[in-house]
């Protein structure tokens, strides 16, 4: 049953890729890393949190409630910086890949 909850998401979140190829992981990065900046930050905190909620819905990450919408934001930034190579991909695909790794379900 997991494995299939995982598969669906997973095609889920590849198909919403096409609806969201306007983002990459390089304008998704900018936009996290620019606290100055008001309308950037709430696109940024947005994006994840749509993003994430979408995981955590679906059981593919497991953050509950402890988790804070900064922590989510702290672990996709990390990831991004870790891997300069992939921000070129789409920012949906690297932010699920960021917090799967960081918010695995047990």
């Amino acid at each position: 049953m997991r494995l299939r909850a995982v598969v669906v998401g997973a095609s889920l979140v590849w198909s919403t890729s096409a609806f969201a190829t306007f983002d990459s992981g390089n304008t998704l990065f900018d936009n996290c890393n620019n606290p100055n900046d008001a309308s950037k930050q709430f696109y940024c905190l947005g994006y994840l949190a749509g993003v994430s909620d979408l995981l955590d819905g679906m059981h593919i990450i497991c953050t509950g409630e402890r988790i804070s919408l900064d922590k989510i934001k702290d672990a996709v930034l990390k990831y991004l910086r870790e891997h300069p190579e992939q921000r070129g991909m789409d920012a949906d695909d690297l932010v699920a890949t960021a917090l799967v790794l960081a918010f695995p379900c047990k």
